[in-house]
């Protein structure tokens, strides 16, 4: 950890015409020696009047240290500054000593990941607080966001696509951040141990590309994901070029890029074929009524356009509504989504969501199928089926010709580019 620690300190680009306030953020495992040093280095011989070093312990974002060279220190030698600033700031001393020792002794693998998103967002509160000076966040541990629902999640094996930044409901919408990281340069340091181990290259490249576009966005400087020892001796003299990549505007559907290996694709297709097998002709209801079951509903279309449709699909035994934006609850998990057509009868594959309790077919609500995008002139012909049981039930249906809605309009009265059809109606009576 040493070495993230002396890439932390190093990464800081300072500017000649205002102070500078750095705020070292610190996760496990760290080594303790090496990071007293380096911010002794720091306060003892590199920082001039008016500059401001606060350390942050890097989950819960609490302050450790704070430390101000004012203009009695920084008029000071190396040598004086070792004796006026440890007997000035001895509390800091000590608190910091106390908190790299626990850092020290913190198994990583049994420590809670830093939300990386929660600390940018939290930035706009040091401006406030030192305001003209040029703020440095310097983020050393796990880059990668944990997210419950996996559509936001950086991990594993995957980061969100650019369509995040312009959808209000992700947690990475940009709309309400402009301005939130103006003034404000962003290092983040870590090891490629935490990426993805089979694509380590791409998943660091994703992310590194992912967080560009978000600083910027959000109006602050991002220097890029770091794992290396240069500019060691270049603290207030090195300049940093920002590292600056283009939204790709062709995106406008929030989702995430996954990693796969080629047999992680080919078992995910081989599963889906087995569970959409062929169908039989007016299956019986099932028996007794009100009995749960396992279920999977799936969607497949055809059209003559590359139309994208999209399923959502609730319980009232289950914590959320599942769909490409929800691809997680308590009770069920949304999988890959189709958006171009499969087939009217699935040939490709189905839009499909699956539940890992067993169900009753009379707790769902009525399903809600959205023409998200892609222009046709033509109706869409598409088909849902319910595996309920052991059984797999049937109905088509279709949408009329359109350029999709992007998600909106669901509670606007026949709104052409959804429909809803009933679960229960469709078990046991079908019609093609």
């Amino acid at each position: 950890m040493s070495t993230l620690v002396l890439m932390a300190l190093t990464f800081v680009s300072f500017g000649n015409e205002k102070t500078d306030l750095v705020e070292l953020s610190l996760a496990p495992p760290v080594d303790a020696r090496a990071v007293e040093r380096l911010v002794g280095h720091w306060l003892f011989e590199t920082f001039t009047t008016g500059d401001v070093l606060i350390i942050t312990e890097g989950l819960s974002r609490n302050r450790v240290a704070t430390f101000v060279i004012d203009e009695q220190v920084g008029a000071k030698s190396p040598a004086l500054r070792r004796k006026m600033i440890p007997a000035k700031y001895r509390a800091e001393f000590s608190s910091l000593g106390r908190f790299l020792r626990a850092l020290a002794a913190e198994q990583s693998e049994s420590y809670q990941a830093p939300h990386l998103l929660r600390s940018l967002d939290a930035l706009s509160t040091r401006r406030a607080e030192f305001p003209g000076k040029n703020i440095h966040f310097v983020f050393v541990g796990f880059p990668l966001v944990l997210d419950p629902n996996p559509v936001f999640s950086m991990a594993p094996c995957r980061y969100p696509n650019d369509a995040h930044l312009s959808d209000q409901e992700s947690i990475y919408q940009v709309k309400n951040r402009a301005g939130t990281l103006a003034g404000v340069t962003v290092h983040i340091i870590s090891t490629e141990r935490v990426f993805c181990e089979y694509a380590i290259d791409t998943h660091l490249a994703g992310v590194n590309r992912f967080w560009g576009l978000f600083v910027a966005a959000c109006g602050g400087k991002f220097v890029g994901v770091k794992n290396n020892l240069d500019h060691l001796s270049r603290l207030k003299s090195a300049y940093y070029p920002a590292v600056t990549f283009e939204v790709d505007t062709s995106v406008d559907k929030m989702d995430s890029i996954v990693m796969e290996t080629p047999a992680m694709a080919e078992e995910a297709t081989r599963q889906q074929e087995a569970l959409w097998q062929p169908v039989t002709e007016n299956p019986p209801p099932p028996s007794p009524s009100g009995q749960p079951q396992p279920v999977e509903i799936g969607i497949a279309w055809s059209s003559t356009g590359s139309v994208d449709l999209d399923i959502y699909v609730t319980h009232s035994d289950d914590d959320g509504e599942l769909s490409f934006r929800n691809r997680a609850t308590q009770a069920g998990t949304f999988h890959r989504d189709l958006v171009s057509p499969p087939g009217r009868f699935g040939e490709r594959g189905f839009e499909t969501v699956s539940y890992h309790s067993p169900m009753t077919i009379e707790g769902f609500q009525p399903i809600a199928i959205n023409h998200f995008a892609g222009p046709t002139s033509d109706p869409i012909q598409a088909e849902i089926r319910i595996r309920f049981g052991s059984t797999i039930y049937f109905r088509s249906f279709s949408l009329p010709p359109g350029s999709g809605s992007g998600a909106r309009g669901r509670n606007t009265p026949d709104h052409s580019a959804w429909v809803t059809i009933d679960p229960a109606a469709i078990v046991g009576r079908n019609v093609r």
